[in-house]
Formats: structure tokens, C-alpha cells, sequence
């Protein structure tokens, strides 16, 4: 029994032996300019075949979205049939309605058709088209937003908005008149537009910007809504956590008009 027990512990001694990890000293590696040289020529040769993949993609990506381009229009023709559908469907968009004030609901219940393409030529630009129905709030039947980015260099986009023509007492409020002009124009201020709109505010503003942010609220629209709207209008999709950062962006944006209104009665105080 005693030389069973000292053979079994030699055994396991030495299969503890065997699996001790044997330390191993890293050896310095490099390579001669020669092969330096002959990568990187091979990798500019793939860039330019990847560039020339990319725009066959582009050909052909584009060329399906001639074909589908009559299938949206026949599927908007259908939306016409409900209610107040874009209305709906955007607000259902919990970024978007953290992007809506009330008089934006409102005028948006005068759109009977939203319109996405993509824009001839370019690699990563579309415009939205919003078609509005007897609005009292502007005399345009028709809105549109292109959303434009650069596929060369720096991070480019090129956004145009659309011409708003607000109608008497719905165009947006306008800044409070400093204290010393705030006496002569109180008559005139007691009858101005008290709208206040972001959405529309965003659908109208232009820029052209480098190593910019993409539009966030063109890309909702563009990438996740026109897919599948009707899904919107329902209420089947689920983005609950895209709402809390659109909360946390609101709670921000509310800090900073507290912190201006504190400000602006201090000063009426003085």
C-alpha cells in the first residue's frame, strides 16, 4: 500500500511538472523597407479596387431605388386613406416626439404625405419631402429637407432646409425684446405669435458644416421610419431606451431656459 500511495504522488508530481507554463522570451520582430515597400503598394491597389467595388455597390443600390420608388408612392397613396397617419407615426418616434413641441403636433396633423429619396449622385445624401393639406399654419403645400454628406476627406454635410411661409399669428415667437426697447413695442408684443415649434425649426434650418454630427432626426426619419411606417403608427416598435437619452437631452435643454429665465429676472430686479 505505501509504494501504491509513493508511486500515485510521484506520478502527480510530475504531471505537475509537465503543466507549468514554460515562460517564453518575446523575440523582437521587423521586416526590411524592401517588403515594407511591396505591402504598402499592394494596399493602395486594394483601396482602389474597393473604391471601385464601392461604386459598382452604389450603381446597383441606386438602380433598385428607381424601382422602388413607385412602390413607396403606391404605399403613401394608401396612408392618404388614415387619418392624420404621419402625424401619428412620427410622434410614435419617442426621439422625435422628444424633438416636438405641442404646436408642432398640431401643424403636422395637416401633413397627408411624407416623400423620403435619395438624392441623384450622391454616395449618402436623401431629402424628405413633407406635403401638407389646407394648413393655418403656413401657405406652403409642400416642405423639403435635404441632408447631403460628403464621401471624400473630412466628415462634410450640406443641409437645406425648407422656406417656411408662416401665416399671421402662427410664425414662431420671437426673442423677448431687450428692457430698453420692451416699454415702446409692449402694444405691438401683446399680439405676437406665442408658437413655438422644434420640429419646424429644425425642418427649416440650413448649414454646412465640417467633422460635423450627422443629423440625428433626418437619420430617424430616413433609416428607421420610411422602412416600415405603418409599425410606427401602430405602436409596435419598442424604443424605450432611445427615449430615456431623448429625456436626458430634454432635462438638459430645460436646465439651460431655467438658468436663462433666472437670469432675466435678476436683471429686471436691477
Amino acid at each position: 500500500n505505501f509504494e501504491t500511495f509513493y508511486l500515485i504522488i510521484v506520478r502527480m508530481s510530475k504531471k505537475a511538472k509537465i503543466e507549468e507554463p514554460v515562460e517564453e522570451v518575446e523575440e523582437e520582430v521587423s521586416v526590411s523597407e524592401e517588403i515594407r515597400a511591396k505591402i504598402e503598394s499592394i494596399r493602395e491597389e486594394l483601396d482602389e479596387v474597393n473604391k471601385e467595388a464601392d461604386a459598382k455597390i452604389l450603381e446597383v443600390a441606386r438602380s433598385f431605388e428607381q424601382k422602388r420608388l413607385p412602390l413607396y408612392k403606391k404605399r403613401n397613396e394608401v396612408f392618404k386613406s388614415i387619418e392624420k397617419f404621419w402625424q401619428k407615426t412620427l410622434k410614435n418616434h419617442l426621439l422625435v416626439r422628444a424633438n416636438m413641441t405641442d404646436d408642432d403636433d398640431e401643424a403636422l396633423g395637416f401633413c397627408e404625405e411624407v416623400l423620403v429619396e435619395e438624392i441623384p449622385g450622391s454616395k449618402d445624401g436623401f431629402m424628405i419631402t413633407f406635403r401638407f393639406k389646407n394648413s393655418p399654419f403656413f401657405s406652403n403645400t409642400e416642405l423639403v429637407k435635404s441632408i447631403n454628406y460628403s464621401a471624400d476627406g473630412p466628415t462634410t454635410y450640406v443641409i437645406k432646409g425648407a422656406d417656411i411661409k408662416w401665416k399671421k399669428g402662427y410664425e414662431p415667437a420671437k426673442e423677448e425684446e431687450t428692457k430698453s426697447t420692451k416699454g415702446k413695442k409692449r402694444a405691438a408684443a401683446a399680439e405676437a405669435s406665442t408658437r413655438e415649434y422644434i420640429f419646424f425649426d429644425w425642418l427649416s434650418t440650413s448649414e454646412e458644416e465640417e467633422d460635423g454630427e450627422r443629423d440625428r432626426l433626418g437619420e430617424i426619419i430616413h433609416e428607421e421610419i420610411w422602412e416600415d411606417p405603418l409599425q410606427y403608427y401602430l405602436g409596435e416598435v419598442d424604443n424605450e431606451d432611445e427615449d430615456e437619452e431623448g429625456e436626458d437631452e430634454g432635462e438638459f435643454e430645460e436646465g439651460e431656459e431655467s438658468g436663462e429665465g433666472e437670469e432675466s429676472e435678476q436683471g429686471e430686479d436691477d
